[in-house]
């Protein structure tokens, strides 16, 4: 019987899609990695293709965070993240960068993580203490304290949150309010059907970048 909701995170079904789908997914991604790699490294004039960062797991557990740099190393002159710039519209992008970002390329490394179990194929993206302090600015306080605690139960590569995210080259507040409400959502109605329904969505940003739809979940919208 497929579990739902809160019974299917962590359940053997979602960890079986996690490694299976994770294997076949590096599978398929492993010429595409091998072409970014090298293009990341001359794009961006250095020896090191991959931005590194720690961030929170599932759990809370710090792994460390890799994805194919989109961005020159330069600190921020604020040391505050740069969120109205965030996504494919940041003003120090490179054309290369944005192509990555828009069809989520630039996550492949990540997969390596789903395999090893420190976050999911689905669910909310790690994100860095700076932008949840940002985040918490300004979404209420009674949800903010909901999704928090379910971003380190639901911790995944893709998801609701991040294809709605994706409609729009900058991630202003409205955005990030409607993205929190539907992943709280799409936590709430998790399953084994939906996670498929989502990795499928996220497969077409490969082949229309321009085109996101967000996958039919019940209570999601």
């Amino acid at each position: 019987m497929s579990k739902k909701g809160a019974e299917y995170i962590g359940s053997k079904q979602q960890r079986r899609l996690d490694f299976y789908g994770g294997w076949a997914i590096a599978a398929l991604m492993a010429a595409p990695a091998g072409v970014i790699a090298p293009a990341t490294m001359w794009e961006h004039r250095t020896t090191h293709p991959l931005h590194e960062e720690e961030r929170a797991g599932i759990g809370g557990r710090p792994f460390t965070f890799r994805k194919f740099k989109t961005m020159d190393d330069k600190p921020s002159k604020s040391g505050q993240p740069e969120v109205p710039f965030g996504g494919s519209n940041h003003p120090d992008a490179h054309d290369f960068d944005i192509a990555l970002r828009r069809r989520g390329l630039d996550e492949i490394p990540q997969i390596l993580d789903v395999i090893a179990g420190r976050i999911s194929l689905v669910g909310i993206r790690p994100l860095t203490q700076s932008y949840k302090d940002y985040y918490q600015s300004f979404v209420p306080a009674e949800q903010f304290s909901e999704w928090n605690e379910i971003s380190l139960l639901h911790t995944g590569l893709t998801g609701v949150g991040q294809l709605y995210g994706k409609q729009f080259p900058v991630h202003n507040q409205a955005v990030i309010k409607k993205q929190v409400a539907l992943e709280i959502a799409a936590f709430e109605h998790s399953s084994l059907l939906n996670d498929v329904r989502i990795i499928r969505a996220t497969a077409g940003l490969l082949l229309r970048p321009d085109q996101v739809v967000l996958p039919h979940i019940e209570g999601v919208g």
